[in-house]
């Protein structure tokens, strides 16, 4: 039988029912450790227990007559000395206002007001974290078999892969540098992996569109460690052979994924710019440089986005134009 997952909650606030919801919604085993009447010896409690995910509160006010006061010193601590555990963070203030040295202890910060939206995320974290400890990679190779990731993509995958991970295989410590690689890079940077609005474009679909053929592209998605249910992902190589398969026409693949079965014109993608008018919008861009809201565009009514540098092998990011 599979053994539960272990998470470790550490606070200074009374948060033992959101630990108790968290265990039951997730079915972990979650133990809560309330900081604030004594000072605890997180070492021997990381010993003892040996969880699967550390939560720290990033904001702890009050610890017994000790020095720590951030939930980061806490992290630090635990991190040098265990450096192969996975440690996030709560918080209730905005996680844009942690300073950036702070956010290095963290493998992940979740806000507090939304916890329950970041309840996969956490699993994704634990069992991949798990699955990194009973099987750690010795190579670049062992690594992508972990991440499932196809063949044809594996040497342009490795040009891009970080040098402190293609040198460190043998460091406890690059556990959080291979987490940090795929969630932060490869999920969020359009290019190997695609996420839902991206693959309904790339098949020249709405999302309501890509709702209809989703189950052709099953093999397509992305089910290596760190998979994470509330961030879909797909293989773009994936996508293009699986859509091969299915339309013999010839074409870009906006214009050969309108043939797929059971589809009408109310799932083809439209422009955003143009009022919806125009049809096969080739990118995905911000509507402008202060919101994370995106439309289906096409490619002559966007601009490069300025908060995003171009990346080898990656989508360039994009933001619609000034009317």
């Amino acid at each position: 039988m599979k053994k539960k997952l272990k998470f470790i909650w550490i606070d200074d606030d009374n948060r033992e029912i959101a630990a108790e919801n968290l265990e039951k919604q997730l079915g972990v085993k979650c133990i809560f450790v309330n900081v604030k009447p004594e000072d605890v010896d997180f070492l021997s409690l990381i010993d003892k227990n040996k969880p699967d995910l550390i939560i720290v509160d990033h904001n702890l006010t009050e610890i017994g007559t000790g020095e720590i006061k951030k939930g980061s010193t806490i992290a630090a601590l635990i991190r040098e000395n265990h450096p192969d555990y996975a440690i996030a963070c709560i918080t209730g203030q905005d996680s844009d206002s942690i300073d950036s040295q702070q956010r290095l202890s963290y493998e992940a910060i979740f806000s507090y007001d939304a916890i329950t939206d970041h309840y996969p995320t956490m699993k994704s974290i634990a069992e991949s974290y798990r699955k990194l400890k009973g099987n750690p990679p010795k190579d670049i190779s062992e690594l992508f078999g972990l991440m499932k990731v196809p063949n044809e993509e594996r040497i342009r995958l490795e040009s891009i892969l970080g040098q402190e991970i293609k040198e460190n295989f043998n460091d406890p410590g690059i556990f959080l540098n291979i987490s940090q690689w795929i969630r932060n890079l490869l999920f969020e940077r359009p290019g190997f992996l695609y996420d839902r609005l991206w693959t309904a474009t790339l098949l020249g679909l709405n999302e309501d569109g890509f709702k209809k053929v989703e189950k052709l592209f099953i093999p397509a998605k992305y089910n290596g460690i760190f998979k994470d249910e509330s961030r879909d992902r797909w293989w773009k190589s994936e996508l293009i052979k699986i859509l091969a398969k299915h339309v013999t026409n010839s074409g870009l693949p906006w214009e050969k994924g309108r043939f797929l079965p059971d589809l009408t014109a109310r799932h083809f993608s439209k422009d955003y710019y143009s009022g919806y008018k125009e049809s096969y919008p080739e990118v995905v861009a911000y509507l402008d440089e202060t919101t994370d809201k995106r439309a289906q565009m096409k490619l002559k009514y966007t601009v490069a986005h300025p908060k995003y540098d171009k990346l080898l092998f990656f989508e360039d990011i994009r933001m619609m134009k000034a009317n």
